[in-house]
């Protein structure tokens, strides 16, 4: 009986919704359309066409992890056809870039079938002449320049010249499945293609004890920008946050990060334009697609700077994709993590090549609350480019 009762519980707004997303998921459509209260005779095959043509992260690369109502409020009474509620649902997505959150408002309706939620078509018809033209720089990759007498020039692998800013390994407090919060540490810097080439980037960080031993080592991984243009500067964070062996502070005597890449002609496209407005503990951005071609994913990292120096990176991804001329609000984190300290400076090396005293900074950094600044990069990742 509990479980005949678990399975046809009373229909709330709430469960509604939740039963909306599980059907999205796994892709039961017809099911997921069947909960909808379709406005402006929004009909199931333009329902899907709206689904299917938003594209980005969400629809095609995640899988939904948890779905979790933040609130839900009643207009009228609940129980009367024509009552109304909104409901905000907090949606968590496992993807192939790691995990983020999608928070997302829905306003639903009582009808005689039960709660539904309101739908309208959301693309819109674009103007038959509308034509947009935005010049761009393509590369080709020459031969091996570095090459020794008698070797082939296949079996030579061009280096970029890169140059690593000041790095810092800095500690912080991060929340831990039982409730409570493990300190952690990373380390935090920029990198900059010094090259006439684009470059593949890689960044290492490594970690020793007293004795000279290695206990821990990481690459940089989705807070940084891996293809670089020539004069291009990428902030990033590497996170020591390996399952398998808990790294302490006092554990660490000595840290260095090392940078390397290759000549590359892949994601090399800047078409994405972002502008902001700061506020307290969130920055309010908004992405434009300034380009021809759809954005399938973007990418928008901030940086917080303490003085002259880089203090921490947050990041994003858009869960949807932008066609020319489409734009996106995106909020981003302006604050540090929760018990962020500065540790100690990071010896670095670049393959043979001296490091930069000081890091390249972006062209504007904008003001914050106290002695803080921020910068934004934005870039994207286009389906099918090479």
């Amino acid at each position: 009986m509990s479980t005949w009762r678990t399975l046809h519980a009373a229909q709330t707004p709430d469960r509604v919704v939740m039963s909306y997303w599980d059907n999205i998921d796994f892709r039961r459509f017809a099911a997921a359309y069947t909960l909808i209260d379709p406005l402006e005779k929004l009909s199931e095959e333009r329902w899907l066409l709206d689904l299917s043509v938003q594209g980005g992260l969400r629809t095609g690369y995640a899988k939904l992890s948890d779905i979790e109502i933040d609130r839900v409020r009643y207009q009228g009474k609940s129980g009367v056809v024509g009552a109304r509620a909104t409901v905000q649902v907090r949606l968590r997505w496992f993807t192939a870039l790691g995990e983020f959150t999608d928070v997302l408002r829905h306003d639903l309706r009582r009808t005689p079938r039960g709660w539904r939620i309101q739908a309208r078509p959301l693309l819109q018809a674009r103007p038959p002449g509308r034509f947009m033209v935005q010049p761009q720089v393509a590369y080709a990759i020459p031969a091996r320049r570095l090459q020794g007498v008698g070797v082939k020039a296949g079996s030579v692998l061009d280096r970029p010249r890169l140059s690593l800013g000041p790095v810092r390994l800095v500690s912080y407090l991060r929340p831990s499945p039982d409730g409570g919060a493990e300190r952690e540490l990373a380390m935090v810097g920029t990198l900059t293609n010094v090259d006439a080439r684009p470059a593949d980037t890689t960044i290492t960080g490594l970690l020793r004890d007293a004795g000279g031993r290695e206990i821990a080592r990481n690459n940089a991984e989705t807070a940084v920008i891996h293809k670089l243009l020539p004069g291009e500067t990428t902030p990033f964070v590497i996170r020591f946050d390996a399952v398998e062996s808990v790294v302490t502070e006092r554990l660490v005597a000595s840290a260095a990060v090392d940078a390397k890449g290759v000549v590359s002609s892949r994601d090399l496209s800047r078409t994405l334009g972002v502008w902001t407005e700061p506020g307290l503990r969130m920055v309010a951005s908004t992405v434009v697609n300034l380009g021809t071609s759809e954005s399938t994913i973007g990418h928008l990292l901030l940086g917080l700077y303490q003085g002259q120096d880089l203090a921490w990176v947050n990041h994003t991804f858009l869960p949807r994709s932008l066609a020319p001329g489409d734009q996106q609000r995106m909020p981003l984190r302006a604050d540090l993590p929760p018990g962020y300290r500065v540790l100690m400076a990071v010896k670095r090396s670049v393959e043979g090549l001296q490091v930069q005293t000081r890091a390249l900074q972006p062209t504007e950094t904008f003001a914050l609350a106290g002695d803080r600044r921020y910068a934004v990069w934005v870039h994207d990742f286009k389906r099918g480019e090479e």
